[in-house]
């Protein structure tokens, strides 16, 4: 903004310099205060948040490759599993293929009584006591290759070995585990449906080595493995007793906690906590949709990364603590300096400002003067002088607080017409100045209003206020310096006095 452009614009810099320039000082002072306060806070935020993520990034990955790592352990189990259900899957795919030869031949089910006769016989002998008995339904005909003879109302097609094999649909697949009630043991069977759609394959085998294998993973670590089927069945558990039951059953308390928990994972490797225990859960396929649980446990599996994870809470809160102290240092400088600046405005105020009057005092006129004198005289500068008339007569006959009251009534009247247009000083006694920034036209409309405004106060207040004013304005004499201007003004100024004195009768060096 230029300064010179217009008288307007200059005064109107003046009443900031000199009624508010505390503020704008204080103003710019709190505005950059603030704004790098709010950067550092902002910045503190944010790196406080990065180091959060970052830590909880670092902590996640750090937990994943432990995680992985125990994996490796139980994958070697599952390899074992998964290859013990193999053999048998495989000894059912050779057997149903084997009977399709048959039946393709043209061949009785005595040929095929026969057959699982012989394989009865030599699974018996190489699997030991690990194979029970290989059987089926062909054409309606139930056949058992171990010799047993069911009784007259058995119907295999009502039996689960039978339904199982019609929903798997040429699949083999794995019946949900029970008590064999020939010799106490706990069976499964795997059976597949053969082309015909109606002749089915079975296989009976025990649950010990699959059982020895799942116990043997409980260890320091391991808590607890549990195998169930699509029926949710438990093929095989750590705990002995659990096998047959259907998983959601169970009833103690810490059994259903992982059922509810294992129910939300969504096949997925999950956590969960019971009775102030955490448990990391491996959630494992198997063939035949088989799955593999196996509880580890979450404390000691990740003891190294909760302490390092500790510590690292530990640093994060010293430092937010670190930031806390350091925003409250900075808002506590800042509210310092900010009533420092507030008493320089108080100081600053008071010396440009006359104490009765309340508008700028000589000191602030001077320097004015000087800053126009520096910059040039705008185009529309008006320059006004006034004198208080009869100030004398006032203290001399009325004391001297109605002589106050009435250079503050004079004040009052000045400002309110004039200083919206530029800025008002008393400069004497009874002395006053108006520097606007107005044409001449304007100036004798406010001249005007002047005199009603010094009526107004004069009736108010029952004590008579007048004013003598001269002025000078740069339109008129653009060649004059600027004290030459002030000069004409004051001439205007004391003829306009005399011609008061000579229309009241009145001289001020004459007590009435």
């Amino acid at each position: 903004m230029r300064f010179f452009c217009s008288f307007r614009i200059q005064l109107r810099y003046e009443k900031i310099l000199l009624r508010g320039i505390g503020d704008c000082i204080m103003s710019e002072q709190k505005k950059n205060r603030r704004n790098s306060s709010f950067l550092y806070k902002v910045i503190l935020v944010i790196g406080s948040i990065c180091a959060v993520i970052i830590f909880i990034r670092f902590y996640q990955i750090s937990k994943d490759n432990l995680v992985n790592m125990e994996l490796v352990s139980i994958q070697n189990s599952e390899k074992e599993l998964d290859n013990l259900f193999q053999i048998q899957i495989n000894r059912v795919n050779e057997s149903a293929a084997m009977i399709e030869s048959i039946k393709s031949s043209g061949k009785t089910n005595e040929d095929i009584k026969e057959y699982l006769e012989t394989e009865n016989k030599i699974l018996s002998s190489v699997a030991e006591e690990e194979f029970m008995d290989i059987y089926g339904s062909f054409d309606g005909e139930y056949i058992d290759g171990a010799g047993w003879t069911p009784d007259s109302d058995y119907s295999p097609v009502q039996r689960s070995w039978y339904k199982k094999a019609k929903k798997m649909d040429g699949e083999v697949g794995i019946v949900s585990p029970y008590k064999d009630m020939r010799t106490g043991k706990i069976i499964i069977s795997y059976s597949k449906l053969l082309k015909d759609k109606k002749s089915v394959i079975s296989y009976d085998v025990t649950l010990d080595e699959t059982q020895k294998l799942v116990e043997k993973m409980v260890g320091d670590e391991c808590i607890k493995t549990i195998i169930i089927d699509d029926n949710e069945r438990i093929v095989a558990s750590s705990n002995s007793s659990e096998i047959g039951h259907r998983f959601g059953t169970l009833l103690d308390k810490e059994s259903k906690a992982l059922y509810k928990k294992y129910l939300t994972s969504k096949n997925e490797n999950f956590e969960y906590t019971y009775s102030g225990n955490n448990y990391y859960v491996y959630n494992k396929p198997l063939i035949c949709n088989l799955k593999y649980l196996i509880l580890i446990d979450a404390d000691e599996m990740f003891l190294t990364l909760n302490r390092a994870v500790y510590c690292g809470w530990v640093i994060i809160a010293i430092l937010v603590l670190v930031e806390i102290l350091v925003i409250y240092d900075i808002n506590k400088r800042r509210r310092i300096a900010e009533e420092n600046l507030e008493q320089i405005k108080q100081l600053f105020q008071a010396a440009n400002t006359d104490k009765l009057t309340g508008i700028s005092n000589r000191r602030a006129y001077e320097e004015m003067l000087e800053q126009i004198t520096n910059l040039g005289i705008p185009k529309d500068f008006v320059y006004i002088s006034l004198d208080l008339n009869g100030l004398k007569t006032v203290n001399d006959n009325m004391g001297h607080a109605k002589g106050d009251e009435l250079i503050s009534g004079a004040a009052e009247c000045i400002s309110d017409i004039f200083g919206q247009q530029g800025s008002v000083y008393r400069i004497g006694g009874d002395e006053f100045a108006a520097l606007l920034g107005i044409s001449s036209k304007e100036l004798l409309r406010l001249a005007k209003r002047f005199e009603y405004k010094q009526m107004e106060w004069s009736e108010k207040h029952g004590m008579q206020l007048t004013v003598s004013m001269g002025y000078a304005a740069r339109e008129t004499y653009p060649k004059v310096d600027l004290r030459q201007l002030i000069s004409i003004a004051d001439k205007e100024m004391y003829s306009a006095k005399g011609e008061y004195y000579k229309k009241t009768g009145k001289d001020r060096r004459i007590q009435i």
